[in-house]
């Protein structure tokens, strides 16, 4: 295993274009870092595009990996797939549908730190009702019970994540490593509530949550704007409402 600071791990499914604009942005950090592009099974050129990044890459520059994925796993099982192939002592998830603004170098420092003392750490989080219909998502939203982190760059330690692996997976591929699924998503759900999940899991488990600001823009809600995910949306609440029905009223 490599001695990497952090791992960045990005699921994908096509949209090549943001998958490129953040590798522009990602690949100017050091060889501590690697990159971990997870490919839902694109239609696009995504694996020609990561493989010329691994190949012009220079020895100073963040490591870039890619990891196909036969068939699309959905986000929470992809983070999963990447997070059995990363290296590092610390985890970045992120999506793909984002900028590096500036602080091209260092901008993951503050997120690290705070990892390495335990806490979960994120740029933005959102609010649900008691029904657990969504409400709105934003940064300094008051951390009610009914708070989560939101699943498009969550950060933290690798004993951290370890803590939230869940022991009844059903993975697509049927690979199981050393007794354990192979990363810490319920993956349960395809797309949407595995980031409130995942983040009340943890809650429940006495891990800290710290929100802090980075300089990267996010896009948003390409994915399920562009494949018109509502449907995911309808399934994944269902799933919630019974995953914590204790807290649904």
């Amino acid at each position: 295993m490599e001695d990497f600071n952090l791992s960045i791990i990005i699921p994908v499914f096509n949209n090549i274009n943001f998958t490129k604009l953040a590798l522009e942005g990602l690949t100017k950090l050091s060889n501590k870092y690697e990159i971990i592009i997870v490919d839902n099974n694109s239609t696009d050129n995504t694996f020609e595009l990561v493989n010329s990044f691994i190949k012009d890459i220079s020895k100073e520059s963040a490591r870039v990996k890619y990891v196909h994925c036969p068939n699309n796993l959905g986000f929470g099982a992809a983070n999963n797939k990447g997070y059995k192939h990363s290296e590092g002592k610390n985890i970045l998830f992120l999506n793909n549908d984002i900028r590096i603004e500036k602080d091209f170098k260092t901008w993951p420092n503050d997120m690290v730190k705070l990892a390495e003392q335990g806490y979960l750490v994120g740029t933005q989080g959102a609010l649900l009702d008691e029904k657990f219909n969504f409400i709105k998502e934003g940064s300094g939203l008051k951390q009610t019970d009914y708070w989560y982190l939101g699943g498009w760059c969550v950060c933290g330690s690798r004993a951290t994540f370890d803590k939230l692996i869940l022991d009844h997976y059903c993975n697509s591929e049927g690979e199981i490593v050393n007794g354990k699924a192979w990363g810490p998503w319920n993956e349960k759900f395809f797309l949407y509530f595995e980031d409130g999940d995942l983040t009340w899991r943890a809650k429940k488990l006495g891990i800290e949550i710290v929100e802090i600001q980075v300089p990267i823009h996010h896009f948003g809600r390409v994915t399920g704007k562009k494949y018109s995910m509502f449907g995911y949306y309808k399934i994944s609440r269902r799933i919630f409402i019974n995953e914590w029905k204790e807290k649904y009223k």
